[in-house]
């Protein structure tokens, strides 16, 4: 059994947004466990999400991430 936490990451932790045909690196942080997720761009500004479902994938520190020719593979580890 594993435990993720997502609550109470102030630091950030690195998130890749899809959308509209296209890959973004950002950052997500929780910033208080009364506070939804938020988004960040490179730059640090809130990233926009855009109207409708928004689907989130969590993987571990460990886990890989490769992306060759706009195909991407995400190897999900926790030690």
């Amino acid at each position: 059994m594993h435990d993720i936490f997502i609550w109470d990451n102030q630091a950030g932790q690195r998130a890749i947004i899809f959308r509209d045909g296209q890959a973004y690196d950002a950052t997500w942080v929780t910033p208080t466990r009364d506070h939804p997720i938020q988004f960040f761009d490179q730059d640090g500004e809130i990233f926009p999400l855009k109207p409708g479902n928004t689907w989130i994938s969590i993987f571990g520190l460990s886990s890989d991430v490769e992306e060759d020719d706009g195909a991407w593979i995400f190897r999900f580890d926790l030690p």
